[in-house]
Protein backbone atom coordinates (compact mmCIF):
# COMPACT_ATOMS: atom_id res chain seq x y z
CA UNK A 1 0.00 0.00 0.00
CA UNK A 2 1.21 3.31 -1.08
CA UNK A 3 1.65 6.16 1.60
CA UNK A 4 -0.88 9.02 1.06
CA UNK A 5 0.03 12.63 0.70
CA UNK A 6 -1.72 15.50 0.44
CA UNK A 7 -2.05 14.94 -3.46
CA UNK A 8 -4.49 12.55 -2.50
CA UNK A 9 -6.68 14.28 -0.05
CA UNK A 10 -9.39 15.40 -2.31
CA UNK A 11 -9.67 12.01 -4.53
CA UNK A 12 -9.91 10.75 -1.18
CA UNK A 13 -12.61 12.88 0.81
CA UNK A 14 -14.63 12.87 -2.90
CA UNK A 15 -14.59 9.12 -2.09
CA UNK A 16 -15.53 8.76 1.62
CA UNK A 17 -18.44 11.78 0.86
CA UNK A 18 -19.98 9.18 -1.31
CA UNK A 19 -19.66 6.56 1.37
CA UNK A 20 -20.74 8.66 4.14
CA UNK A 21 -23.73 9.58 2.24
CA UNK A 22 -24.67 5.82 1.65
CA UNK A 23 -24.16 4.92 4.92
CA UNK A 24 -26.56 7.56 6.26
CA UNK A 25 -29.23 7.31 3.59
CA UNK A 26 -29.34 3.46 4.56
CA UNK A 27 -29.32 4.24 8.43
CA UNK A 28 -32.31 6.74 7.55
CA UNK A 29 -34.13 4.14 6.14
CA UNK A 30 -34.14 2.70 10.48
CA UNK A 31 -36.93 5.54 10.56
CA UNK A 32 -39.31 3.71 8.23
CA UNK A 33 -40.19 7.75 7.39
CA UNK A 34 -40.27 8.88 3.53
CA UNK A 35 -39.65 12.68 4.80
CA UNK A 36 -36.42 11.39 7.09
CA UNK A 37 -35.03 9.33 3.91
CA UNK A 38 -35.52 12.11 1.61
CA UNK A 39 -34.12 14.86 4.05
CA UNK A 40 -31.10 13.03 4.47
CA UNK A 41 -30.56 11.95 0.80
CA UNK A 42 -31.23 15.38 -0.44
CA UNK A 43 -29.65 17.21 2.07
CA UNK A 44 -26.17 14.83 1.50
CA UNK A 45 -26.39 15.10 -2.63
CA UNK A 46 -26.83 18.96 -2.14
CA UNK A 47 -23.95 19.07 -0.09
CA UNK A 48 -22.03 16.78 -1.69
CA UNK A 49 -22.89 18.93 -5.02
CA UNK A 50 -21.31 21.95 -2.95
CA UNK A 51 -18.11 20.67 -2.34
CA UNK A 52 -17.87 19.10 -5.97
CA UNK A 53 -18.79 22.68 -7.67
CA UNK A 54 -16.44 24.87 -4.78
CA UNK A 55 -13.84 22.14 -6.12
CA UNK A 56 -14.32 23.20 -9.84
CA UNK A 57 -14.10 26.75 -8.75
CA UNK A 58 -11.01 26.27 -6.87
CA UNK A 59 -9.23 24.70 -9.69
CA UNK A 60 -10.26 26.88 -12.22
CA UNK A 61 -8.92 29.48 -9.98
CA UNK A 62 -5.59 27.88 -9.57
CA UNK A 63 -4.83 27.16 -13.36
CA UNK A 64 -5.45 30.97 -13.99
CA UNK A 65 -3.15 31.93 -11.53
CA UNK A 66 -1.24 35.12 -12.82
CA UNK A 67 -4.60 36.54 -14.55
CA UNK A 68 -6.80 38.46 -12.71
CA UNK A 69 -9.60 36.09 -12.52
CA UNK A 70 -11.19 36.36 -9.22
CA UNK A 71 -13.84 38.01 -10.19
CA UNK A 72 -15.51 34.84 -12.08
CA UNK A 73 -14.49 32.74 -8.36
CA UNK A 74 -17.07 35.25 -6.60
CA UNK A 75 -19.35 35.14 -9.26
CA UNK A 76 -19.30 31.27 -8.73
CA UNK A 77 -19.37 31.73 -4.94
CA UNK A 78 -22.61 33.64 -5.02
CA UNK A 79 -24.48 31.49 -7.62
CA UNK A 80 -23.61 28.26 -5.48
CA UNK A 81 -25.16 29.98 -2.17
CA UNK A 82 -27.99 31.31 -4.41
CA UNK A 83 -28.20 27.43 -5.88
CA UNK A 84 -28.00 25.87 -2.58
CA UNK A 85 -30.32 28.20 -0.73
CA UNK A 86 -32.78 27.72 -3.49
CA UNK A 87 -32.46 23.85 -3.03
CA UNK A 88 -33.38 24.31 0.79
CA UNK A 89 -36.01 26.46 0.61
CA UNK A 90 -37.92 24.06 -2.05
CA UNK A 91 -37.09 20.79 0.09
CA UNK A 92 -38.29 22.69 3.82
CA UNK A 93 -41.35 24.39 1.96
CA UNK A 94 -42.66 22.63 -0.78
CA UNK A 95 -41.37 19.22 -0.30
CA UNK A 96 -41.84 19.31 3.53
CA UNK A 97 -38.81 17.41 4.31
CA UNK A 98 -37.60 16.55 7.68
CA UNK A 99 -35.78 19.58 8.53
CA UNK A 100 -33.48 17.82 11.12
CA UNK A 101 -32.84 14.74 8.62
CA UNK A 102 -31.59 17.66 6.30
CA UNK A 103 -29.27 18.84 8.75
CA UNK A 104 -27.80 15.64 9.20
CA UNK A 105 -27.54 15.13 5.16
CA UNK A 106 -26.26 18.67 4.70
CA UNK A 107 -23.46 17.55 7.46
CA UNK A 108 -21.61 14.50 5.41
CA UNK A 109 -18.87 16.98 3.95
CA UNK A 110 -18.35 18.29 7.74
CA UNK A 111 -18.20 14.97 9.06
CA UNK A 112 -16.12 13.53 6.20
CA UNK A 113 -13.74 16.24 6.54
CA UNK A 114 -13.70 16.38 10.73
CA UNK A 115 -13.12 12.72 10.08
CA UNK A 116 -10.40 12.75 7.76
CA UNK A 117 -8.30 15.08 9.71
CA UNK A 118 -8.81 12.86 12.98
CA UNK A 119 -7.63 10.05 11.23
CA UNK A 120 -4.25 11.91 10.02
CA UNK A 121 -4.00 13.33 13.43
CA UNK A 122 -3.99 9.82 14.53
CA UNK A 123 -1.57 8.23 12.66
CA UNK A 124 0.94 11.25 13.63
CA UNK A 125 0.60 12.62 9.95
CA UNK A 126 -0.64 16.32 10.92
CA UNK A 127 1.80 17.67 13.54
CA UNK A 128 -0.27 19.92 16.65
CA UNK A 129 2.24 22.03 18.27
Amino acid sequence: MTPLTDDHLPALICRRNWLLWLGLTAASLLWKSKTVFFGVAVGGLVSIGGFYWLRWSLINLLASAGQNKSGGYLVSVLLRLLVVAGLLFLMIGPAQVSPPALAVGLSVVVLNILGVTLERIIKGRICIS
